[in-house]
Parts: structure tokens; C-alpha cells; sequence
């Protein structure tokens, strides 16, 4: 069996990639004395520099492999301190565009360079709850009782889901609607809807004039008088009351 492996590339772990090495030789029945070989060449020129440079002189010809793989992982993989490894992991909060069985598995991950020891378990529960972007859920952990890194995990996969399943339900149901209107015979309905608005809002619109021309303020096309109307129905009625009673004044003082 021939197998390849890509040659390592600066930023990422050095420690997975000689681990994926390790498989490589087991499939291939490599032996001791030949792991050394295949790790120069296999490796690719920025491991080969950096051998280089930490075996001056004719030190990489008499150095092991053993001896190889733990200066490059000195060098490739830096670790941190477990306070900055901490730091890191109480601010994690859920992204954006980030599922909660992501963001779960972020936690964890993280959670995996703090060196937290038997805390951990309670340390990864207590960042679910306190980096979730759905209040909803937040408020729904703070409620249950005897809340284990099991319950939180289920619930919030629980929750996601039935989200998910619920704004499915809605997209249908929209382009459902959207679907019968375009069929013939939601054409046809909504033509005669649209006939039936037209109808109703003439209607409703006919014999009713401005306000002026309903109480009685209507001008005559013929008067001289600019901004001056006709008499109004009231005006009309007092001047009708005025000479009626005039009149019954100068029956009884003839």
C-alpha cells in the first residue's frame, strides 16, 4: 500500500500532523529506522529549515526520530498559559451564523486547554448557558433543576431543532399561499376581489361632495361676489322667520 500525506504547513498543529504520520507508517509497515527519512521528505522544506536550524552542522544525521518530533513540536505548536487558555474560554459566545451543536463543540474544545481537571464538566455547562444568543433558552437552563452537562447539552439540541422545524413549517405554508394565488383559480379570485374594491369604493364615493355643498354652502356659477356664496339653508330659514314676524308685528300696530 502507498500512501501520501500533504506536507505540513506553518499555523497549523504540528502535533495532528505527526500523528497523522504515525497512521501512514502503520499502514505502510515502515519501520524504526526508516520513520526518520520519511519524516524529512514527507514533511516538506519549512520542517526541513527548521531541522536545520535546530540541528546545526551534521546534528540532523545523528539525530533520532523521537528527538526530531518533540523539538519541532516545541517549535510549531506554542502552547499558552492556562490562564490566557481560560480567558479564552469565558468569552466564548455563541456566533451569529453559529448552531448551538457548534458552538457546543467549540466549548468543548477549549475547554480541552484549560486544564480545568475535574471541573470541567461544570465549567463547559455553565459557558453554554451564559454564551446562547437565544434568551428564550438562557431563561429555560436558569429554570431547570439539577441542570448536568447532559440535560444542557440535549435541551439546547432539543430547542434548535424544534426551531428549525417550526420556520420549515411557516416557509411551506407561505409558499403554499403564494402558490394558489398563482393558480388560475387564485387569479381568478383575485380579479374579483380587486372588482369587488373597485365596486364598493365608487359607491361609496357617489352623492358626496364636499362638506361646504352638503350643509347648504353651495356658489352659484353666476354670482359676482368673489368668495361669497349663496344663502345656506339656515340663513335662508332665518330670513324667512325675520318677515314673518314682521309682519304679525304690523297686523297688530296697524
Amino acid at each position: 500500500i502507498s500512501l501520501t500525506i500533504e506536507p505540513y504547513r506553518r499555523g497549523n498543529s504540528f502535533t495532528d500532523w505527526v500523528e497523522r504520520l504515525g497512521y501512514f507508517f502503520l499502514v505502510n509497515h515502515v519501520s524504526n529506522d526508516m520513520k526518520k527519512a520519511h519524516l524529512i521528505t514527507m514533511s516538506g522544506p519549512t520542517v526541513f529549515t527548521e531541522l536545520k536550524l535546530l540541528f546545526p552542522n551534521d546534528g540532523l544525521t545523528n539525530a533520532s526520530y523521537e528527538d526530531m518530533v518533540s523539538k519541532l513540536k516545541l517549535r510549531f505548536d506554542k502552547t499558552e498559559t492556562d490562564l490566557i487558555q481560560r480567558f479564552k474560554f469565558n468569552n466564548r459566545v455563541q456566533q451569529p451564523d453559529e448552531s448551538i451543536e457548534d458552538f457546543i463543540l467549540s466549548v468543548k474544545l477549549q475547554a480541552e486547554f484549560c486544564n480545568f481537571a475535574d471541573f470541567k464538566n461544570y465549567a463547559i455547562r455553565d459557558r453554554i448557558v451564559a454564551g446562547v444568543r437565544d434568551k428564550l433558552l438562557q431563561q429555560r437552563l436558569f429554570n431547570e433543576e439539577n441542570l448536568t452537562l447532559a440535560s444542557t447539552e440535549k435541551l439546547c439540541t432539543t430547542w434548535e431543532m424544534a426551531g428549525n422545524n417550526a420556520q420549515r413549517l411557516q416557509d411551506v405554508g407561505n409558499a403554499a399561499q403564494i402558490a394558489s394565488i398563482r393558480s388560475p383559480s387564485g387569479s381568478a379570485l383575485a380579479k374579483l376581489a380587486a372588482v369587488y374594491r373597485s365596486n364598493n369604493s365608487g359607491q361609496s364615493g357617489q352623492g358626496r361632495g364636499p362638506v361646504k355643498s352638503r350643509l347648504g354652502f353651495n356658489r352659484p356659477f353666476n354670482s359676482t361676489q368673489p368668495g361669497r356664496g349663496a344663502y345656506s339653508r339656515r340663513e335662508q330659514g332665518y330670513s324667512r322667520s325675520v318677515n314673518n314676524s314682521r309682519a304679525m308685528e304690523w297686523r297688530r300696530n296697524p
